[in-house]
């Protein structure tokens, strides 16, 4: 009878811890004109925040970290207190690559999950006065628990939204086109109406 009593009482708290979820919510960087921690926007699934550079910083001064915020999956909210997980580099002195994506992976510059505070602030690249930097970070494969797939995209201008997009995808079995499974070999094509990028523009895709 003891036992049957004791799963009665540990069932609750399991279900509770489950539905609530560290998520990346703010990006703290040293290269803008505010250094604290900065809320950032969803947008498609994904969270970015474009902040142009203050100054001018050597390769290995620049640096990021995100902050997390604790969500509940039942009232689809997040909680009003920063978490303590944060997503940063395991090692020291680790420098990311711009303009890459840049998967999860322990011992190597990315975005790895810690709990209390741990781990070390990422480095950056060389960064520009004037230029910005447009941070993105979201939750996919391969290892959404040992952390997140996130970017730094370094442009001249500031990035703008495209509202409405056409995208032509192509599956690898040409008979099924519409459906995909897994390890399906899939191409993704991006058409301006305006004509072909200029000199220095570029396009970010994210797709899931």
């Amino acid at each position: 009878m003891q036992k049957q009593i004791l799963h009665l009482l540990l069932f609750p708290l399991i279900l509770l811890s489950a539905t609530l979820i560290a998520q990346p919510r703010y990006i703290q960087t040293n290269i803008g004109s505010n250094t604290a921690p900065i809320y950032v926007d969803r947008e498609a699934g994904f969270l970015t925040k474009t902040i142009q550079a203050a100054n001018s910083f050597p390769a290995g001064a620049a640096t990021w970290q995100w902050f997390g915020r604790t969500y509940n999956i039942y009232s689809l909210q997040y909680e009003p207190a920063v978490d303590t997980a944060i997503w940063r580099c395991q090692l020291p002195n680790q420098s990311i690559v711009f303009n890459t994506a840049i998967a999860p992976a322990l011992r190597q510059a990315s975005a790895i999950r810690h709990s209390n505070r741990g781990g070390y602030a990422g480095k950056m690249p060389a960064v520009t006065a004037g230029k910005y930097y447009t941070f993105n970070i979201r939750g996919s494969s391969p290892a959404p628990l040992i952390g997140y797939r996130m970017a730094v995209l370094e442009t001249d201008f500031s990035p703008v939204k495209l509202d409405t997009a056409s995208l032509y995808v192509n599956s690898c079995r040409p008979a099924v086109a519409t459906q995909y499974i897994i390890n399906d070999t899939v191409s993704i094509k991006a058409t301006f109406s305006n004509g072909p990028l200029h000199t220095g523009e570029y396009a970010y895709v994210a797709y899931s």
